[in-house]
């Protein structure tokens, strides 16, 4: 259930002009530390691109 949460919600911020979300360079550390520990560098990439390129997302 959390998972389909979080994924609907960045899905919204993501494909919606209507919605703006902020946050800080700290979100972006600790959802990239997992993923580098683990060498899985398709999910950090997925993970920068969405928070630092996206429309509707400042950091």
């Amino acid at each position: 259930m959390a998972l389909f949460l979080q994924k609907t919600i960045f899905l919204l911020i993501k494909d919606n002009l209507g919605y703006h979300a902020f946050s800080s360079v700290i979100t972006l550390i600790e959802v990239l530390t997992q993923p580098l520990r683990k060498s899985q560098g398709d999910i950090v990439e997925k993970y920068r691109q969405f928070l630092l390129n996206s429309t509707n997302f400042v950091i």
